[in-house]
């Protein structure tokens, strides 16, 4: 039997729009009330401290109706995530108030999540680690309901199911995995290892408004007016590809994937709701950023590098020197040079755009030769 992926239309954050969309893409899916009568871990993406309008993390809208959904379900909600920077409590409620969860869990009974404890769990399936130090709450639940936001990435193209996942990795440990696997499709077989360990029993994205341009942080807010359901985390990552105008092949998370028999290709897959037409995709996003490393072999990489590769590039009039750069750089390859303004040693760079990815300030953008525009587009 195919994975089945629902796409309902919802065409804004109303709470009672979104509890309708929610539940015709459950009814769709043939999930039951019953399905959440248990402890349920509500995983959003809680990038950094952002305001929900932002478009950098998911709407509290999408964890309040589904908390309730558990709460009528007899079960109990916890939401929780390891944002980008240092796992503590400080942090972690400067984040849930920013982002509007903990009004979320307040309006709907939930709970928010402050162990910031995390373990070393086994995993000798994993093809590229046999270990991961996970975040401890997420197995304080009996089920994992994962909840994206609909988003380019510069260095994975997407983030989508699968990436969100890469948040049970606790803190600044993320950064540490970036430093130790350069190369994206080993990056990306991390990731896939990771969705495989967990298996989400459900994953809803928030597609009501998405990014497009300089993700997962610095793009574009845009309008899109869905809401998708699956309880395949794979195959909802290769519609959401198909509707940002993206090969599904040419993310390297489906292809790692694919390696491993995992839903890769429309074909594979039985979509659900409300379609407008057989592609049900929108005009294709803009992807900003991309690596040479799937692409050229290392040693002529080498050579052609400055050439063709994307780069950071820091925007001064936008940077206010709060360092978040720096230390969030696995290479610590970001200095402060002339008046206090950061510099990055290209030569070392190893192109995980973190620096990007964490800016608050919208302060560095992501620089693609005209060259490598034209090769690979």
């Amino acid at each position: 039997m195919k994975p089945r992926v629902a796409i309902v239309d919802c065409e804004s954050y109303e709470l009672d729009q979104v509890k309708e969309a929610i539940e015709k893409g459950l009814s769709l899916l043939g999930i039951e009330g019953t399905f959440f009568s248990r402890e349920v871990i509500l995983k959003p993406n809680l990038l950094m401290n952002k305001a929900p309008d932002a478009g950098v993390t998911t709407r509290p809208e999408i964890l309040q109706v589904l908390a309730e959904k558990v709460k009528e379900s007899g079960g109990q909600a916890i939401i929780g995530d390891s944002p980008g920077g240092p796992f503590n409590r400080t942090y972690l409620k400067s984040v849930y108030q920013g982002t509007g969860m903990r009004k979320a869990a307040n309006d709907s009974g939930a709970t928010l999540n402050y162990n910031i404890n995390h373990e070393q769990l086994s995993f000798p399936q994993g093809r590229v680690v046999k270990n991961l130090p996970v975040a401890s709450f997420i197995g304080e639940g009996d089920l994992v309901v994962n909840v994206p936001k609909m988003k380019t990435h510069g260095l994975v193209k997407l983030t989508g199911g699968v990436k969100n996942l890469f948040g049970i990795i606790p803190g600044l440990l993320k950064v540490e995995y970036h430093l130790k696997m350069q190369n994206t499709d080993v990056f990306s077989r991390l990731l896939v290892d990771i969705a495989r360990f967990i298996e989400p029993g459900l994953t809803v994205v928030d597609a009501i408004e998405a990014m497009e341009g300089s993700g997962p942080s610095s793009g574009t807010v845009r309008k899109i007016g869905k809401v998708i359901l699956s309880q395949n985390v794979f195959a909802i990552d290769v519609i959401l590809a198909i509707m940002m105008g993206i090969e599904p092949v040419e993310v390297p998370t489906i292809r790692a994937a694919r390696e491993l028999g995992l839903p890769a290709s429309r074909d594979e897959i039985e979509v659900l709701g409300d379609l407008k037409d057989e592609s049900f995709s929108i005009p294709p996003g803009r992807i900003d950023a991309t690596r040479l490393d799937s692409f050229v072999s290392p040693r002529l990489r080498e050579k052609i590098l400055n050439l063709l590769q994307p780069r950071p590039e820091f925007v001064h009039e936008k940077c206010v020197a709060c360092g978040i750069c720096q230390r969030q750089c696995p290479t610590k390859v970001i200095s402060d040079a002339e008046e206090g303004q950061p510099r990055v040693d290209l030569k070392e760079c190893i192109r995980c755009f973190c620096c990007q990815e964490f800016c608050p300030h919208k302060a560095i953008k992501i620089y693609r030769p005209i060259l490598g525009r034209l090769l690979f587009r």
